[in-house]
């Protein structure tokens, strides 16, 4: 709308940039069409459109030329006569509530909209759940000792949410910090007991760490709750730690079966297979993994181990010289 690009929201969080008006840098956007862009951009994310039919409504009457109270910064959580209704669950909640008492989402009641016409160039007032938005930004960034920093920033100021956990942890094990993840991952599933990806976030914090039967358990729970691909994967590759190759098979295979298809899941069968002496199936697993990364030299080596196996001699070396 304006030609520019707006300023980062860190950037706007500790003061160092100001988000300018549309109007200011666009004269032909209409007033109306301003304020659904600034409610559409606020900071905290608690006071944006609550649903995209929701945004798209209000940008409708704006083509329409309808005059229309946006009132920017109203948050989302939309009070019934039985109290605060949560924006994700959608269940009433007792007046002056913070947390949602299913869900744990974070709940504020509206204020008293905008008039019509007031401006303030105010920076607003950093909430914890802001505090989360520029971890996010930095982990992005794969600037994770910041995003780091951030996150247990939120946490400390009362933030709450499954997303706080399972982003906080992944910045600890990219930076190759497993063993602090799982106490984190651990703090989460006290609070958000069903959630899958905590439960494979925290098999995989184990599996890394060398806990292999922990993590096991922990992967198997995930799968309980929601058997996804990528769950299946990473049990395939503990049991193929402790080897036991025919679950890690079995596992990666349902990896497989889902769709999903990687050099390294054909590599990871192949070393189960050659391991279980079934070496025709391991040849056409390794092929497969060069198909997919003709320059796999891991590939290539176990190909040559098979091909020796077989008494393939110059099979084997010509794997080899690959």
């Amino acid at each position: 709308m304006t030609g520019s690009v707006p300023p980062e929201a860190i950037n706007l969080l500790d003061g160092t940039a100001q988000l300018a008006p549309p109007r200011q840098l666009n004269p032909r956007v209409s007033q109306t069409l301003e304020q659904i862009i600034l409610r559409a951009m606020a900071l905290d994310s608690r006071q944006r459109f609550a649903t995209g039919r929701e945004m798209a409504q209000a940008l409708q009457a704006c083509l329409r030329g309808q005059s229309i109270s946006i009132g920017p910064g109203v948050p989302s959580t939309p009070v019934t006569a039985d109290g605060l209704r949560c924006p994700t669950c959608g269940r009433p909640n007792r007046p002056g509530a913070k947390f949602c008492q299913y869900d744990r989402t974070m709940l504020v009641a509206a204020p008293q909209p905008v008039p019509a016409g007031s401006k303030s160039s105010a920076r607003p007032a950093i909430t914890p759940q802001m505090r989360f938005e520029p971890g996010n930004a930095h982990a992005r960034k794969k600037d994770y000792k910041r995003a780091i920093a951030e996150y247990a920033q939120a946490a400390q100021t009362g933030f709450e949410h499954v997303a706080l956990y399972n982003n906080w942890a992944n910045a600890l094990i990219e930076m190759d910090r497993p063993n602090e993840a799982i106490p984190i991952l651990q703090r989460g599933l006290g609070r958000y007991s069903q959630d899958a990806d905590l439960y494979s976030q925290l098999g995989w914090a184990y599996a890394i760490s060398g806990q292999h039967e922990q993590a096991a358990l922990v992967l198997q729970r995930a799968l309980s709750l929601d058997p996804t691909p990528e769950t299946h994967f990473i049990l395939g590759l503990v049991y193929q730690q402790l080897k036991d190759d025919a679950r890690a098979i079995s596992e990666i295979h349902k990896y497989l079966d889902a769709g999903q298809d990687s050099a390294f899941a054909h590599f990871v069968l192949a070393q189960c297979f050659l391991r279980s002496d079934q070496l025709l199936q391991a040849q056409v697993e390794c092929q497969r993994a060069l198909q997919l990364d003709s320059k796999n030299a891991g590939a290539y080596m176990l190909l040559a181990a098979i091909h020796n196996r077989n008494k393939r001699y110059a099979d084997t070396i010509q794997a080899t010289q690959k």
